[in-house]
């Protein structure tokens, strides 16, 4: 193994890519800090820490947030509040580091450039990997020094942010892995979040029906650390040697395939071009339609687990006067349809991120120089702007209506009502405001500041972190309605959305989109 020029190599992955590191580590530890605000604030004695672990011990909570040992002490609150955030913050962590890294630099001819130069074959792949396992661990144990500050036993808040940390670890090392495998970093992408979603379902099953299959699941073995309660390192072994022996196949599979290769190629293209790719918007169709086919199916097996478990999760609600607050006030007889709103919720939230990552991957074409090519023939800056942005919305539409359907027909079937299939069907229409927003916003920052992509995401960050969080923890009204998932309304099934809300969504939609398109027709193509 060839690692000549390591040192330099981190060093330009941490030059190069700072931005995206320090987002990673202030979003982990600063939604830590909130909750352990938050925690500290609603639970400050024994009684009502006993209290909300006699609310969490339910199928509901361990599907949700896994079955965490020490529910009735302050750091098991923090850490069940937290755990839903992270199974899928610290992953998707691992995830892009790695793959800016390797996969799409390789896309993008930077590492033919590197490796041209006197460094190592396995340099390049072996720096992504050890800056991901730092920022993994930087933000781990952050979360560890958060909980410990507002008095949380050390050891116990030591081992939660290294469990969690092993978890971004351990998709580190499988992106580095699907890296060799797919052509493109989109797969990656598409990899790294299918094993994500697998591990929070394997997880949640495991832990709802005590079965072993927990067991093949990072975030299990995370949780099998039981840091508040009998703490046990030893899952803390699996961790590092799955993470290395997956990371070892990747670097064989490294060493023995030529630049710009693939274990799985991509399939030889057709000998008769398809008709829709004399269109403008078939082309980008086309261009889309992995993307959509893996959020779709990640979206319906998430939701349809929700829905699975509606029996469920309305007699936890029924038990715990505390999960009133998270659900909006004045729950009454309208539990169920208070559910269905928390579940559109989620809906929500996982289509904006499907606009998010949509819109922003045009600033990826931009780099590449695919848009230039586009934009020499007969087609103006609008037009191609418009189409792609019509490429995702209908991305949007597939998404959102497949999710909504398996929510709501499973809904139905675990509480046996058949109406409430059009009723979430129905509530899903308003939903519409919310996306928008992030798909307006998305085209703004593409057209005018192109290289703070990432600021997308950092506003989609804080609308999740407004919306799940601020309603349970008392936040003020006013703040939690900045989010686009509040502001739309709380009673979306019931028709009883926020008329003005969604009036404002989107007539600020309008004022961003009309921005995106001026800046795009004026700005440099590329621009750095």
């Amino acid at each position: 193994m060839n690692l000549h020029g390591l040192r330099t190599l981190v060093f330009i992955q941490w030059r190069t890519g700072w931005k995206g590191i320090a987002s990673w580590i202030v979003g982990a530890v600063g939604m830590m800090l909130l909750t352990a605000i938050a925690i500290k604030r609603l639970y400050p004695d024994a009684a009502a820490l006993a209290g909300y672990a006699a609310t969490q011990d339910n199928p509901t909570s361990y599907m949700l947030n896994g079955k965490i040992a020490g529910l009735g002490t302050l750091g098991g609150v923090m850490a069940n509040e937290f755990s839903f955030l992270g199974a899928f913050l610290f992953p998707l962590m691992g995830v892009a580091l790695v793959t800016r890294g390797t996969r799409r630099d390789e896309e993008l001819g930077r590492l033919e450039l590197l490796l041209s130069s006197p460094v190592g074959r396995q340099a390049p792949q072996v720096a992504a990997v050890l800056t991901a396992v730092t920022v993994a661990l930087v933000s781990g144990l952050g979360c560890s020094a958060v909980m410990a500050a507002y008095g949380v036993p050390v050891e116990g808040a030591l081992a939660f942010g290294i469990g969690f940390a092993g978890v971004g670890i351990v998709f580190a090392a499988i992106a580095a892995a699907a890296a060799q495998i797919v052509e493109r970093s989109r797969a990656v992408w598409m990899v790294g979040m299918g094993s994500a979603v697998a591990a929070y379902v394997l997880r949640g099953v495991g832990d709802v029906y005590d079965l072993w299959v927990r067991w093949l699941s990072p975030l299990g073995w995370a949780d099998s650390l039981r840091p508040f309660g009998a703490l046990r390192w030893w899952p803390v072994a699996v961790t590092v040697a799955v993470s290395a022996a997956v990371l070892a196949g990747a670097l064989l599979l490294n060493a023995r395939r030529d630049l710009g290769d693939a274990l799985i190629r991509g399939r030889p293209a057709s000998p008769t071009a398809s008709r829709s790719l004399l269109d403008p918007l078939g082309r980008a169709l086309i261009l889309r339609r992995g993307v959509i086919i893996s959020w779709t199916l990640v979206t319906v097996v998430l939701m349809g687990i929700y829905g699975a478990f509606t029996d469920q999760i309305i007699k936890a609600i029924e038990k715990n006067p505390n999960l009133e607050g998270f659900l909006g006030s004045g729950l009454g007889t309208q539990l169920l349809e208070r559910v269905m709103d928390l579940f559109l919720m989620i809906l929500a939230f996982i289509v904006a991120g499907f606009v998010v990552q949509g819109v922003l991957a045009l600033r990826g074409d931009e780099e590449q120089g695919l848009v230039e090519y586009e934009l020499a023939g007969a087609m103006s800056r609008h037009r191609w702007l418009a189409v792609r942005l019509l490429a995702v919305v209908i991305g949007a539409v597939v998404v959102g209506a497949t999710g909504a359907a398996a929510v709501a027909i499973t809904t139905a079937m675990s509480t046996g009502t058949a109406s409430d299939v059009g009723k979430m069907m129905a509530g899903s229409v308003w939903l519409i405001p919310a996306i928008v927003i992030f798909l307006a916003l998305a085209a703004a920052i593409i057209g005018v500041l192109p290289r703070y992509a990432m600021a997308g995401w950092a506003f989609f960050a804080v609308a999740i972190l407004l919306a799940y969080l601020g309603p349970g923890f008392n936040w003020p009204t006013a703040l939690v309605n900045v989010s686009p998932f509040r502001a739309i309304g709380e009673r979306l099934v019931g028709g009883h959305a926020s008329i003005p809300g969604v009036t404002a969504l989107l007539g600020l939609s309008a004022v961003l989109l009309v921005i995106a398109f001026a800046g795009f027709r004026r700005r440099d193509v590329p621009r750095t």
